[in-house]
């Protein structure tokens, strides 16, 4: 079984210990016993919450008896740091203080976000709807830089690339951090327009093939697309799976947004601009 040590520490802190609260108390948590080190009880509500989120995923028994080794282990160097006093370092409290925020928010987003309406109506409407580019497979080039003054240089060699020279032509970034060239050869057109920023897709769709998009600005970088070669092809009944779950995380992604677009009117936000160090 894989080793979970370190999720299991931040679990078993944040259950223990809040920055700002002082407490001497051992918390349990609810749930049959399934072992005690030093007089605190594990659960098998603990021992679940560390299975991996796979319906219907079940341990045999050599899994179920690793698992609760590692917790006892982990449970042991617990302690011992406790005893150490490192639960009161600042790091460690900030860590444990956003750990809990974060656990909170993402368990919100999945019950708010449980039935997501992504059926197969939606599902068949956007097949309808992207057929001219769910039917064509590709080989496309994308360049994401963060470098503002690298655009002329960029688009004059995008203009010029082909599939045949793209990596020579832009061998001089590969060494260049701002710089991240994504070459996909043979690829489902739709899908990967799908995964990329939306004012990026519709530059593709307005940009003849064979020829470089404009450059357009994102949240903190820029891109730029080619499309090498294209060739029609139907959607690949594999392809319709990844698609749809696909759209289903995109769905998910829109409503989050919403949510958080309504959410925001409720709490005061001030944004405080200080250098980090």
């Amino acid at each position: 079984m894989k080793k979970v040590l370190f999720p299991i520490i931040l679990t078993l802190l944040v259950s223990s210990c809040n920055p700002g609260e002082e407490s001497s108390k051992v918390e349990t948590v609810p749930g049959d016993t399934v072992a005690v080190v030093g007089g605190e009880v594990i659960t098998d509500l603990v021992l679940k919450s560390q299975l991996p989120d796979i319906p219907g995923y079940l341990m045999n028994s050599k899994q179920r008896e690793d698992l609760i080794h590692q917790l006892i282990k982990t449970l042991v160097f617990y302690k011992a740091a406790r005893e150490e006093g490192l639960d009161t370092l600042p790091e460690v409290r900030a860590k444990l203080y956003w750990y809990r925020r974060s656990l909170l928010a993402q368990t919100y987003l999945s019950q708010k976000l449980l039935n997501l309406p992504v059926d197969e109506k939606f599902f068949t409407d956007y097949l309808e709807k992207n057929r001219d580019y769910l039917n064509k497979r590709v080989d496309i080039l994308l360049v994401f830089f963060t470098d503002s003054t690298l655009i002329p240089s960029i688009k004059k060699d995008m203009r010029f690339v082909t599939y045949r020279n793209f990596d020579r032509k832009l061998k001089k970034y590969q060494a260049d951090p701002d710089v991240t060239v994504s070459y996909n050869e043979d690829q489902n057109l739709g899908l990967i327009m799908l995964q990329i920023p939306d004012v990026l897709a519709d530059q593709i769709k307005a940009t003849p093939f064979g020829k470089a998009t404009d450059v357009v600005k994102l949240n903190e970088s820029y891109g730029i697309a080619k499309v090498l070669r294209v060739r029609n092809s139907k959607l690949m009944p594999e392809e319709k799976k990844i698609l749809f779950e696909t759209l289903k995380r995109v769905k998910r992604e829109e409503m989050e947004d919403s949510l958080y677009r309504v959410l925001q009117s409720k709490y005061e936000i001030k944004i405080i601009r200080r250098n980090v160090r």
